[in-house]
């Protein structure tokens, strides 16, 4: 008995051991959420009367420098850049030029110090010294959107240059630079008081130059810092200052596309000419909505090539067409069928106060409006009378008026539509039903402006621009937009200074702003069968 009371004794002891023995894994601690910290810098941070060509930074742990070429910016700018290292826990710059004397210098490293271990960004750290007995304090804020969409624009290079030479911006980098961040807005500090050219550039290809194609904001005047300033930039993108043909492709047999470099609103710049010199008129040109592209129908297909040119440019844009005997033999053979498509009644439904548009794949030559058979909720109504059905190039819009609440057929039987080159059409039937005049809402704007020409655009709650008004000072104080759909819309404003119908953007060695946008500062609801007045004035 005592040997069993002995041995269950034992075996507890044993079993009691083998817990506390037992092996945990180590968490190690909390995980290192703190960026570097800089414990000393030789020489020190805004030092003054610096005669030496290196600076190191010592931190509280190991570092490491990442995309350094993009976050790196030093001001005023240097000729050649210096030599940056991470060496442990130390970071080295080592310059490989003498500076200037009496000058203030920054070196910022926006987020590419970071830690080994965890990786973890010293966001916006800089370094300052002088070559002279002080430090330059003058700050110049602001921010940067874009001057048609008015949104706050990342990464833009703000650059001031000490030569205010208008060309400096496209042969020289800035003396000082700055970058925006999400939100648009920038700073550059520690600037030097004087004269700059200021300057805010979209750098794509950061050059820190001033390229072709890239968004552009400038102040008007030269900037002269004796106090700190704020100056917002709103960047365009400049019209090129010759148009040309990008890129020409056949995409039917009478059918060119043209591709510009830029907008092109004014369609009599197109001249065509055969190779013998000879000039070709019976064309019809379209331009698409930004006017950077053109579509020409030719009625009747040239004999052999042609060249288009833009702006009565030396050379032309050479186009080579089939031979009237290829081409016949495609048409025989239905390889190029007339096609015709809805626009706006593809969903089966269309507005009771809109017109029926119909898009036809080549130009439309004749038409028989006996062949349309039109039924209105199951009742055969006739065709289609001449007044209702508009031509126009290559479109159709039925103008009927439509009953609302109602359901429609509309047959165009073979040969209702003919282009020039004998095709026709085969069967087609649309169906559609009518909505009513109370699906839809008002909206009245009454103003005080006095710009002479105005365009103003509803966006709907997709950030699609729905509408759309051209006004002239001729139209009065009240802007009435009707039939609209409901939902929230936001109000754009362009002061159309060119009237010509469109935004543009300004010109900077002309010294000219982009046209001016403004918002409406609340978002307007439209209900159904609602009229909603609101009064804008431009500072609103």
């Amino acid at each position: 008995m005592r040997k069993s009371v002995h041995l269950y004794i034992y075996v507890c002891i044993i079993a009691l051991l083998s817990s506390c023995a037992q092996v945990v894994p180590l968490t190690g601690g909390d995980k290192d959420q703190q960026p570097p910290k800089l414990v000393e810098a030789i020489p020190a941070n805004q030092t003054l009367n610096f005669t030496g060509n290196k600076v190191v930074l010592k931190f509280d742990e190991y570092v490491q420098l990442k995309d350094i070429f993009n976050q790196l910016i030093i001001t005023p700018q240097l000729n050649e850049q210096p030599e940056i290292t991470a060496k442990g826990k130390s970071i080295e710059i080592q310059f490989k030029e003498p500076l200037k004397k009496e000058t203030t210098y920054k070196v910022y490293f926006g987020n590419a110090i970071a830690d080994i271990t965890e990786g973890n960004i010293l966001s916006d750290f800089e370094y300052v010294l002088s070559t002279g007995p002080s430090i330059d304090t003058l700050k110049l804020t602001g921010k940067a959107i874009d001057a048609f969409t008015l949104k706050d624009l990342k990464d833009i290079t703000i650059g001031l240059y000490q030569d205010t030479n208008d060309s400096i911006i496209v042969k020289s980098k800035p003396d000082y630079i700055a970058k925006t961040k999400s939100d648009g807005t920038y700073i550059i500090s520690n600037i030097k008081s004087g004269a700059y050219k200021a300057i805010a550039i979209a750098d794509n290809n950061k050059n820190y130059l001033y390229d072709a194609g890239e968004l552009i904001g400038f102040s008007d005047n030269d900037l002269v810092l004796d106090v700190n300033k704020n100056i917002d930039f709103n960047l365009f993108k400049e019209d090129p200052k010759k148009i040309f043909i990008k890129k020409a492709e056949h995409t039917a047999p009478e059918k060119v596309l043209l591709v510009l470099n830029g907008k092109n609103s004014k369609l009599n710049t197109i001249s065509i000419k055969n190779t013998k010199g000879e000039s070709i008129n019976d064309y019809l040109l379209k331009s698409n909505r930004n006017s950077d592209s053109l579509h020409i129908y030719f009625k009747n297909i040239p004999s052999d090539s042609i060249y288009v040119y833009m702006n009565e440019n030396v050379d032309g844009t050479l186009i080579t067409f089939q031979s009237k005997e290829q081409l016949e033999k495609q048409f025989e053979r239905k390889r190029y069928p007339l096609e015709l498509k809805t626009l706006n009644a593809t969903n089966g439904s269309l507005p009771v106060h809109a017109p029926l548009v119909l898009r036809s794949s080549f130009l439309i030559g004749n038409y028989d409006i006996t062949k349309t058979i039109l039924v209105e909720n199951g009742k055969e109504i006739g065709s289609i009378i001449e007044n209702e059905f508009v031509v126009k190039g290559d479109s159709i819009y039925i103008t009927k008026k439509w009953k609302e609440d109602s359901e429609y057929k509309l047959q165009l039987l073979p040969g209702t539509i003919k282009d020039n080159y004998n095709r026709t059409n085969d069967t087609l039937n649309i169906s559609f039903k009518t909505n009513s005049k109370s699906d839809y809402g008002t909206l009245i704007l009454k103003h005080s402006f006095t710009y002479p020409n105005l365009i103003v655009q509803l966006y709907n709650s997709s950030s699609n621009c729905a509408y759309e008004k051209i006004i002239s000072d001729k139209s009065g104080n009240e802007i009435i937009f009707t039939n609209l759909l409901p939902d929230t819309y936001k109000i754009k404003f362009i002061v159309d200074t060119n009237d010509n119908k469109c935004f543009n953007g300004g010109d900077y060695f002309n010294k000219q702003q982009s046209e001016k946008v403004f918002m409406y500062d609340k978002e307007v609801k439209i209900i159904a069968d609602w009229e909603n007045e609101i009064n804008v004035q431009e500072n609103d």
